[in-house]
């Protein structure tokens, strides 16, 4: 519930209008109250979400411990957020589909397990083979294809907008909302 009573909010909106000389340039703060209420409860959510993300602690947080917490392939958890940027964890085993980001790079990092192969196809096709403890950065627009015969786990750095099987829609591996683990 809003702390203020209507009054307030209406002399409020006067000053506001008054300061900035032009009436129809001011959203009223009645109008935003409004708009607030009408907003479903998924929204105010996420607000209350995004509000907290805002006054986050830096706090350690142990890579192991975090995989653990899940079990399954080809699906990316979220462990962070980096400015614009998602910090994910994902463990892999057996084939990808090949796919390409038009707008991303993606980085991806071997922690545990592996090796990961990554078949790239720009334009050749070839694999690169990503060990425990190495990395490679996938640029925007080149089709790759994750693969690993053994489980891997991998850490993700990439922009929040990135589907994780980029251009490809409705792969029976596409996952468009992420499971966030802390």
């Amino acid at each position: 519930m809003c702390p203020f009573n209507l009054t307030t909010l209406r002399t409020l909106n006067a000053v506001a209008a008054h300061r900035q000389g032009q009436r129809i340039a001011i959203i009223s703060v009645v109008s935003m109250v409004t708009m607030f209420r009408r907003l479903p409860r998924a929204a105010r959510a996420f607000n209350a979400y995004a509000r907290r993300r805002s006054t986050a602690r830096a706090e350690t947080q142990n890579v192991g411990t975090l995989f653990s917490k899940f079990s399954d392939h080809w699906s990316p958890k979220i462990a962070g957020e980096i400015n614009s940027m998602h910090l994910k964890l994902v463990k892999v085993q057996g084939d990808f589909v090949w796919h390409h980001h038009d707008t991303e790079d993606e980085l991806f990092l071997v922690t545990k397990g592996g090796p990961l192969h990554m078949k790239i196809r720009d334009p050749d096709e070839r694999t690169e083979v990503v060990d425990v403890g190495e990395f490679i950065i996938i640029p925007k627009g080149v089709e790759h294809c994750p693969m690993a015969v053994n489980e891997c786990e991998i850490i993700l750095l990439e922009p929040k907008s990135t589907l994780n099987t980029g251009n490809v829609k409705n792969d029976d591996k596409t996952v468009e909302l992420l499971d966030t683990l802390v």
